[in-house]
C-alpha cells in the first residue's frame, strides 16, 4: 500500500500491484487508510525535501514534515501499527561534520528548516515510544539517497 501526494513523484513509479492512495500525509483522511488497511509496518518516506523551499517557506515545510509526520504517528498509535521506519536525513541534520566518521554522539545542529523538521519528528517518535511503546527505527541516509 502506498500513500503519496505525487508532489515530486510519478504515478508510473508506483508498483502496479500496490494499492495506491493519492493524498498528503497531512490529510485527515489518512486515518481512513489506517482503519481500512491495518498496516503492520510503515515505511515513512514522505517529506517536503527541497532545502531552498524550506528556506523560502518554513511554515509549509513544518506543516508537511512535522504535522504530516505527527498525523502518521498518531494514526499509528490509534491503529496498532507494529513499527515505523522513519526516513530521516544525515546531511540535513548534521551539516558539515565536526569530526569523521560521524557517530551517534555527533552534535545535531541543522542549518535549514528542512533539517529542523526532520530532526523534530525524531523527537516525537521518541516521545511516543516512551508513552505508547511505539517501535521505530530512524535511518539517517546521506543526501545521495533518493
Amino acid at each position: 500500500m502506498v500513500v503519496d501526494n505525487l508532489a515530486t513523484r510519478f504515478l508510473e513509479n508506483i508498483n502496479p500491484s500496490a494499492k495506491f492512495y493519492k493524498m498528503s500525509i497531512c490529510d485527515a483522511e489518512v486515518s481512513n487508510v489506517f482503519e481500512q488497511e491495518k498496516p503492520e509496518v510503515i515505511t515513512h518516506q514522505a517529506a517536503q525535501m527541497v532545502i531552498t523551499k524550506s528556506l523560502d517557506d518554513p511554515i509549509f515545510d513544518a506543516r508537511e514534515n512535522i504535522l504530516g509526520s505527527l498525523n502518521f504517528i498518531l494514526n499509528r498509535v490509534r491503529s496498532g501499527v507494529r513499527r515505523i521506519i522513519y526516513t530521516s536525513s544525515g546531511g540535513a541534520n548534521y551539516r558539515e561534520p565536526y569530526y569523521l566518521p560521524v557517530d551517534k554522539n555527533h552534535p545535531i545542529n541543522p542549518i535549514s528548516p528542512y533539517g529542523i523538521s526532520k530532526h523534530t519528528v525524531e523527537h516525537y517518535l521518541h516521545l511516543y515510544s516512551l508513552q505508547y511503546g511505539l517501535n521505530y527505527v530512524v535511518p539517517r541516509y546521506p543526501n545521495v539517497y533518493g
